[in-house]
Parts: structure tokens; sequence; C-alpha cells
């Protein structure tokens, strides 16, 4: 179809032939999607160490996930924030309550949303080693990462997708344009509006890269 989606893979949870999604929701921080049948609720937690799957029943039981069943407790949001709400105030008290704590581990543990590459960026952004203690930060660093926060916030907005490439090879798909990648002489970049054309585009591209690396590989 024009979406060129692809048929799947592997089938999991036999529970679910013939129910049809009812409801569907987004908790924060972007990386815990529910849906919802009329007998069952799937959780997929993208989030952690330990991403899965969660199967239950209209009772609100656990009844399968996908993978490793011997982990019964699923990791919870705890202490997470998000990042695009944040004011002064609430991050000044949360910053000044662990000031032996680095800036990379405080950013990871509190703002789930941040992946590696948001994280490399913001940190490029303020200009910020990733081993800088809290203690360090002082008061015009606080309103810095405040207005970096909504810099980024408005760009995720502005749903414009941007590829990275070293060399005519696909090295980054990004939601916000990565300026620390922008200095990289030997870097290009490419813009997107269209989400659905972009993420198709960077597939093959990832998988023409890893193609040639194969090839490669082989010839040496």
């Amino acid at each position: 179809d024009k979406y060129n989606i692809k048929k799947s893979k592997f089938s999991i949870f036999s529970e679910l032939s013939g129910q049809k999604i009812i409801d569907f929701s987004i908790k924060v921080p972007d990386k815990y999607l529910i849906l919802k049948t009329v007998a069952y609720t799937i959780e997929i937690v993208f989030y952690g160490n330990t991403p899965n799957i969660y199967l239950y029943d209209i009772n609100n039981q656990r009844i399968n996930q996908f993978k490793d069943k011997s982990v019964q407790a699923k990791q919870e949001p705890s202490n997470q924030l998000d990042f695009r709400k944040i004011d002064f105030d609430k991050l000044f008290a949360l910053i000044g309550s662990e000031p032996e704590q680095n800036i990379l581990y405080f950013l990871k543990r509190h703002f789930f949303a941040l992946n590696k590459t948001l994280l490399n960026e913001l940190l490029f952004r303020l200009n910020f080693s990733s081993d800088l203690k809290l203690k360090n930060i002082n008061h015009s660093d606080y309103k810095k990462i405040i207005k970096t926060f909504s810099e980024i916030k408005n760009e995720i907005n502005a749903h414009q997708h941007f590829f990275y490439l070293e060399n005519e090879r696909i090295q980054k798909f990004s939601i916000i344009p990565l300026k620390y990648l922008r200095k990289n002489k030997t870097v290009s970049e490419e813009i997107y509006t269209d989400l659905n054309h972009a993420w198709n585009k960077f597939i093959k591209m990832r998988q023409d890269s890893e193609r040639f690396e194969r090839i490669f590989n082989l010839c040496k």
C-alpha cells in the first residue's frame, strides 16, 4: 500500500487474534503506549533498561509479556519529568537536591524522553561536559537549561525530520536539528516534512549501508 507497511516478521499474543483496538493513549514521557481492546490491554514500554510489551486481561491482571518472562516487575517511571513543561523552580529544587550527581545521569534519570541523541544534542547546546557535577551549575545555567528545553520543544513541534549523512551514507535520523553534527564539515543534512516518507527512506538507506558494510568486510 502507499505506506509500504511490511508484513509481520513474527506473531505474539495469540489471545489478540480477532480483537479490535478501541482506544489508544500515550503516557508521559512518550515512550509508554497503551492499546485497549474489549477484552485486553496492551502496554508497550520503550524506556529504561528493560523495554517490553505486556498483556493484561479485563481485570487488569497480567497474563503475558513479550520477553524475559522471568522479570515480573514492570519498570515504572520514578521521579520522571516532562522536559517540555518543567519550570525554573522545580528544576532548581531538583538539581539542588543532588549536588554530587553528574548532569548526564541526572538527565537520564529524570527525563526518560531524552534518548541518547537528544542528550548529546542538549549537552552540546549547553556546552556542558557529561560529567559536570550539579553543584557546579550556577543561576545563569538554570536559565540556559530551561531555554534550551523550550527550543527543543519548539523544534519537535515544527514537525521536521532530519537526515545526517557522511560520505553519502546515513548516520542519524532526528526529529530536531543536530547542531553537534552540523559542526562536522564531512556531515551533510537533509530535511523532510513528511514523516512516513522520511522513515521509509531512512530504513532503505540504513539497509543499503548495512549491505555495503557486509560486502566491504567480505572484500578485506
